[in-house]
């Protein structure tokens, strides 16, 4: 009976006041706690379900909010807890942003996954050292970090990442991480890798953690790319270092972030200090939504994109979701091939050189010996209200498989 309410519990706050300290109580703790702090007060207080509420994070796993009921059946341990426990949750949400208490980092990395892997690539080593067998002493935190990672049915050995860790090289002295979860993407049924890219994130988290605090890079020097999939595992690799750690990671490019059972939890411009975005096939494969702090549409953002028209309408979105990768990988080695008209008459570079100050939706017309791009931007506008309904429709053929 316990479990089964600390189930329902998750997602709903039990409000149970039996005086007027309990709603201060819920008004003092809308921190976020760590794993760690949520562990201690599960086993401190195992009145779970009975004498506590909580509302729970689905995608960081972190307890957001907590009741506590307190009458005379339990004074002696509401007193206890307003004493002790209210005390440290105040302390740990003035010390950190989002309220969240700093994990335990390793002072050693374990690399304990056998369906997860990190390549270390650099100007010298451009085909990489597997960082489990790495000496992070020589590791060079004065270089900018670049994570690559792919998306469904794909893995580090793909285009993708490969491509674009080439470019970064070929004219830069810096850091390139492939992260390869292969043996989890590639699964056919879609949900499966959907839903486990939270455990990616977990890894990956712990691991950048622990470059930050053991070996000493700064924040602001990791950037994160990904595609599909991998670009909501980037997103949710940021929220988790924000909500765990206190760490906010400089950039994260999300490159078609894939939008099937990613409507309403997904990648957005609180993951990461910057976060920009390349849309190529809006509302199948890819999310609708206005994700970032910039979006970019190249050719309206939606499938078929130029050179990927077919007879094959299935085809015809493949080919356009990948196209954002594409486009992203072009601008590594030429900044400015893709100059976008923005909201409030900007125009940014879209891809590798998008600026930190980028803000709101820009069109780009990628093939302008054939295309007019301001039909592209009015469609954007079109769009924005009405897109949501197809693609809740496509979401539930996915969840289908």
């Amino acid at each position: 009976m316990a479990k089964l309410s600390l189930v329902l519990t998750l997602f709903v706050v039990v409000c149970c006041f039996g005086s007027s300290t309990s709603k201060d109580i819920l008004k003092d703790l809308r921190h976020t706690l760590s794993l760690k702090h949520q562990q201690h007060l599960l086993k401190k207080f195992p009145g779970i379900g009975t004498d506590f509420g909580f509302i729970v994070d689905p995608i960081v796993g972190t307890i957001k909010r907590m009741t506590f009921k307190c009458d005379e059946s339990n004074k002696e341990r509401c007193d206890n807890f307003l004493k002790n426990e209210l005390a440290l949750l105040a302390k740990t949400g003035e010390k950190h942003k989002l309220g969240a208490t700093k994990g335990e980092v390793p002072q050693n990395f374990p690399f304990d996954s056998n369906e997860i892997f990190l390549t270390l690539h650099t100007k010298n080593n451009q085909n990489g050292i597997n960082l489990k067998d790495f000496d992070f002493a020589k590791y060079n935190v004065n270089v900018s970090t670049k994570l690559i990672t792919h998306g469904f049915l794909s893995s580090g050995a793909s285009e993708t990442c490969v491509d674009i860790k080439n470019n970064y090289l070929k004219n830069n002295d810096i850091n390139v991480i492939i992260v390869d979860w292969g043996k989890i993407a590639n699964n056919a049924l879609y949900p499966i890798p959907a839903t486990r890219t939270g455990e990616v994130a977990d890894y990956v988290s712990q691991f950048l953690a622990f470059l930050v605090n053991e070996v000493g890079v700064k924040e602001d020097d990791i950037h994160f790319i990904g595609h599909s999939l991998g670009a909501q595992t980037a997103g949710f690799v940021g929220r988790r270092l924000a909500v765990n750690y206190g760490i906010h990671l400089g950039r994260i490019s999300g490159l078609d972030p894939a939008g099937p059972m990613f409507t309403s939890i997904h990648i957005n411009k609180d993951d990461a200090k910057f976060v920009d975005i390349i849309h190529t096939d809006r509302g199948v494969f890819g999310s609708p939504l206005n994700l970032g702090h910039v979006d970019f549409y190249p050719n309206g953002g939606e499938s078929p994109q130029p050179g990927c028209e077919t007879v094959n309408i299935m085809s015809e979105d493949i080919c356009s979701h990948g196209k954002s990768w594409e486009y992203y990988a072009e601008t590594v080695l030429k900044p400015y091939k893709y100059l976008a008209s923005c909201s409030g008459n900007k125009n940014y570079p879209m891809g590798a050189d998008a600026p930190s100050t980028a803000r709101g939706k820009c069109s780009i017309d990628t093939d302008p010996d054939n295309v007019d791009v301001s039909v592209f931007s009015k469609l954007i506008d079109k769009l924005d209200d009405a897109i949501e309904i197809p693609h809740d429709i496509i979401g539930g053929i996915f969840s289908g498989f």
